[in-house]
């Protein structure tokens, strides 16, 4: 399945960034787009981390009603197959609740 194989090289990609110091660890966070969606506290906190008062940021393309809706789009979009592949195959970064 080619998204197993394109998928296993950005995080290949990412981690290689991350020894080569391409990307600090102390000023990356790596959150789901489940938790972010889910997580009002979690937006909160990223807001308050980067200095923004969240008084006074007026989301203008991020509902998160509706981006809820594409949490587990996948069941119906893939076979069970697929879904069984990219479980076995990826299961380490398969989403497991909020952290």
């Amino acid at each position: 399945m080619d998204f197993i194989k394109l998928y296993k090289a950005a995080i290949y990609a990412y981690h290689k960034n991350i020894r080569i110091g391409h990307i600090e660890n102390s000023s990356t966070r790596k959150i789901t787009f489940e938790d972010f969606v889910l997580s009002h506290r979690l937006r909160d906190s990223l807001l308050e981390d980067l200095g923004i008062d969240k008084h006074t940021v007026e989301p203008k393309n991020f509902i998160a009603s509706e981006s809820a809706r594409n949490i587990d789009m996948f069941k119906t979009a893939l076979n069970l197959d697929d879904i069984w592949k990219i479980e076995k195959e990826l299961s380490a970064y398969i989403y497991s609740g909020c952290a």
